[in-house]
Parts: structure tokens; sequence; C-alpha cells
């Protein structure tokens, strides 16, 4: 009976302990994310953070994107630079030409502290085109992003509203277009993989 009393009460531990899991503000992971950033690839200069949504509508993650060597341009112009690349078929340019950088960043302690990382600009400004072409044709010209969804690398949802109608896009291979529902469908069938 002891026996059984103690692994109630270390099981109980265990769920408070796990319950507790803390949220990290933007302006904490930016400072950590700014020193990986000048780490590998030295002379750094930050955008605007970008705010990632788990499924269940929680913060759970921040993009932050580098210029490499040189002040970050008005955001205008890398998403110019990104959308000639893609035009022209120009994968390499499309992604930043080597002079950007990006890395992912937890806003919760109950996950791995950098997500992940890489050379190039996030896909948020290599996409940029074809998200905006798919949320006009979808919603019209009056549309406005709600929020982003990060599942997974791949998984990233993009959430547009007209306010009488909302679509998700995902631009990732194979890209997605649809309703909350189709959105959910796709998560759920994730979850699924992740479980096996």
């Amino acid at each position: 009976m002891k026996k059984l009393a103690l692994l109630i009460t270390l099981c109980s531990i265990a769920i408070s302990l796990i319950s507790q899991t803390r949220n990290i503000s933007v302006e904490d992971a930016q400072i950590i994310a700014n020193r990986n950033a000048a780490i590998k690839w030295d002379n750094v200069s930050p955008a605007e953070p970008i705010i990632y949504y788990s499924a269940d509508d929680k913060i759970v993650a921040y993009r932050f994107n580098y210029a490499i060597n040189k002040s970050f341009p008005e955001k205008n112009t890398v998403l110019q630079e990104c959308a000639e690349g893609k035009q022209n078929g120009d994968r390499k340019a499309q992604w930043g030409n080597g002079n950007y950088g990006n890395i992912l960043m937890s806003a919760r302690t109950d996950l791995p502290v950098n997500l992940e990382h890489g050379l190039g600009i996030s896909s948020e400004f290599a996409y940029h085109e074809y998200l905006q072409e798919q949320a006009e044709a979808h919603l019209g010209p009056n549309y406005s992003l709600e929020r982003i969804y990060y599942i997974n690398a791949v998984n990233v949802w993009h959430h547009y509203t007209n306010r009488s109608k909302e679509i998700y896009v995902k631009a990732h291979a194979p890209a997605k277009v649809g309703d909350y529902e189709v959105f959910q469908t796709a998560n759920k069938a994730i979850a699924l993989d992740n479980k096996d």
C-alpha cells in the first residue's frame, strides 16, 4: 500500500511539473536568437519577429530573420527580391542568395530552445507572393492575415480572412488551400503519423 501511495504521489508531482510550462517572451527569445545568429553568421541585423501559433491557438514559437553583413532592408525590398527569384526560377534568389539567415525559437519551456535554424530567409518571405495570390483569389482584395500556425517545419499554415470568409494556406509542398476543416484534418493526420 505504501508503494502505491508513493507511486501516486510521484505521478502527481510529475503532472504538476509538466503542467507548469511557462511561456517565453519574444524579447527573451530575441536575445538568445541574436546571440546564436551572431555566432553562426557574425555580423547580423534582425527583422521584426514572426509569431507562430500551435493548432490550439497558443503561441508556440518565434521566427527571427537576419540580414548577414548588412542592415535588414525594408520588408518590401526583400519581398520583391524573393518574388523576382521565384519568377525567374532562381531558387537561390527566392531564398535570399545567402544574404539572410533565420532562427526559430521556442516560445515554451517544454520544447527545445532552438527549434530550427538555417541560411536563407524564412518561408514568409520566400513564399509571400504565392500566399498573397491565394488569399486574394479566395477572399478578394480586402483580406488580412490573422495568424500563422506552426505544426512542424513543412506544415506552416497562414490563416487569412476577409471577415465573412476565411482560408488556410500551406505554401510548402504539397501546397494546400482550404477552410478550417481542411486545416484541422491535415493536422490530425500529422498527429496520427507522429504517434507511429
